[in-house]
């Protein structure tokens, strides 16, 4: 099941649209961009995994009173049957000489009880499914803020043409036209490696130089007492 994030989850504003996608050279970083922007919900997106089933995201219709009282009969008879085989399964000498009674007629105590339980699973159901739902109208409205009209199109005439306009073939589509190809995909990513290395190592060396000169201010100290004090 997705999981709300700890921000944003009550807050209906767009994501921030700083990148677009205009051509192919743009994939790479517009493509970067939503992936970090969907973070724990990147299953609703993503071009390369499973098919997402959005009927998870919608609101679940609650069931009527028949057929929840269908399944709590049916749940009473499975509890009784594995108290039944455990009881057959225990030893002579340490069985109860009766085996489990089988379960009574349901009262009205027992539906309301069960009602009201599975109406607390279902309102939980619900909340789950509103801020999901929030998520995905928030990333897919991110997807059409950030790519012009012209470059979009194409991609939703192909959505279009399968009868699946969701988020994720969207991005899909978008893939198909404007990503680089993987020997090209690889070479970028290798380089941005490349300046994330660099610029942890250049950091790791300034590092290194202010240690150093604190170093050398504290054995200068140490050497000469602290001058402050001096009159």
């Amino acid at each position: 099941m997705l999981s709300p994030s700890d921000s944003d989850v009550n807050s209906n504003s767009a994501l921030p649209t700083r990148v677009s996608l205009r051509s192919r050279k743009d994939w790479f970083t517009w493509f970067t961009h939503l992936r970090c922007l969907s973070d724990s919900h990147w299953e609703l997106v993503d071009p390369d995994g499973p098919e997402f089933d959005y009927r998870t995201i919608d609101y679940p219709k609650f069931p009527d009173r028949d057929f929840l009282r269908e399944k709590l009969i049916a749940k009473r008879n499975e509890e009784y049957i594995q108290r039944l085989t455990q009881w057959s399964n225990t030893p002579n000498v340490s069985r109860p000489k009766t085996p489990p009674a089988a379960p009574g007629e349901l009262t009205t105590g027992d539906e309301s009880e069960w009602y009201r339980s599975e109406r607390i699973f279902w309102e939980v159901e619900c909340t789950w499914a509103s801020v999901n739902r929030r998520h995905y109208d928030r990333i897919k409205r991110w997807i059409f803020d950030s790519v012009p009209g012209s470059v979009l199109q194409p991609a939703i005439n192909k959505a279009v043409s399968e009868g699946n306009c969701s988020a994720q073939n969207l991005v899909r589509k978008l893939k198909q036209l404007y990503a680089p190809s993987p020997s090209v995909m690889k070479a970028m990513e290798r380089e941005v490696e490349a300046e994330w290395e660099e610029a942890r190592r250049r950091h790791l060396r300034e590092d290194v130089e202010e240690t150093a000169i604190y170093l050398q201010i504290e054995r200068e100290g140490s050497e000469g007492g602290d001058r402050r004090y001096i009159r």
